[in-house]
Parts: C-alpha cells; sequence; structure tokens
C-alpha cells in the first residue's frame, strides 16, 4: 500500500473515531441526535477513560481498545436502526464529511466516491485484523467480518481481470 494511501485511511479513521467521541461525550448537548450501540457506547466510554493514559508502558493496550472502538463503529449497529437510520453515527459521519464547509452543499459526486471508497477500505482492513484477532484467542470469527472480507477479496479479484 503508498505510504500517501495509508496516511488517508490512518487520517478518515481517526476522523471518524474522533467525531463519535465527541457526539459521544456531548451528550444530550450534542448538536444531532447519534443512536449508538451499547457495544459502541461501551467502546467509547473505555477508550475516553483510556486517552489520558495512551502513552502507557502497554501502548499495545490503547491500540487494542482504538480497534475494538473501530470495529464498534464499522460493524455493530443498534438493534432499532431501521427506526433510527438518520441518527446512526456512521451515517452521520458520512454525510459530515461529504458536505461543503461553507454552503451546506454536498460535494462534487466524485469527491463522495472516493470518501465513500475510503470508507469501504477501512471496513476492510479492519474486519482482517479482527478476524486475525478472533483466530488468535481462539474464538469464531464473526459472520459479517467473514462475508466483508470475502467479498472485497472478490471485488478486487474481479476488478484486477478487468
Amino acid at each position: 500500500m503508498k505510504q500517501e494511501t495509508e496516511r488517508r485511511y490512518q487520517l478518515m479513521a481517526e476522523r471518524l473515531v474522533y467525531f463519535a467521541l465527541q457526539l459521544y461525550k456531548a451528550g444530550d448537548d450534542a448538536p444531532m441526535e447519534i443512536v449508538f450501540s451499547p457495544e459502541q457506547e461501551e467502546c467509547l466510554e473505555a477508550f475516553d477513560q483510556a486517552l489520558p493514559h495512551r502513552r502507557t508502558p502497554r501502548p499495545q493496550d490503547f491500540l487494542d481498545l482504538y480497534h475494538k472502538l473501530l470495529c464498534s463503529l464499522l460493524f455493530s449497529i443498534h438493534p432499532n436502526v431501521d427506526s433510527n437510520s438518520e441518527k446512526d453515527p456512521m451515517t452521520i459521519f458520512m454525510i459530515c464529511i461529504n458536505l461543503e464547509n461553507d454552503m451546506g452543499n454536498f460535494k462534487e459526486a466524485n469527491m463522495i466516491a472516493t470518501s465513500c471508497s475510503t470508507m469501504l477500505h477501512i471496513m476492510r482492513l479492519v474486519a482482517v485484523k479482527e478476524i486475525s484477532v478472533q483466530r488468535d484467542s481462539d474464538t469464531r470469527p464473526d459472520a459479517t467480518l467473514l462475508y466483508v472480507a470475502t467479498w472485497f477479496d472478490n471485488v478486487s479479484a474481479s476488478n484486477s481481470h478487468s
């Protein structure tokens, strides 16, 4: 992976975490209502508690929390997502990052497609990492993660043959 692409993925993941954390910490004072799943709330709380200590002798613990938070934001959905889809953190994040700052209009279609593609690749990387974590802990990998990883492999294979 090119260093520039890797950095773009890293920045997008950091923006997602920062976005979710700020809305979570704002609670009822948030500018918009977001409905987090119980798993997302648990991960946001743990990550928020760890922030002041992220430079501890065990930085891997902080990275593990970061990974778990990304997993929850990308793959954990609220049980009532169908009736609250406009309050889903990922939906709101994708809308917000694709708005122009000055007028509230959406960015050009190619920029929106780039944001969506970047997020899909982040999802794949996080899914592959989580499958590895679950394999190493003798836990059966989550079916959703396996589906995402397989789907990306199939898409990548078909694109390389085009």
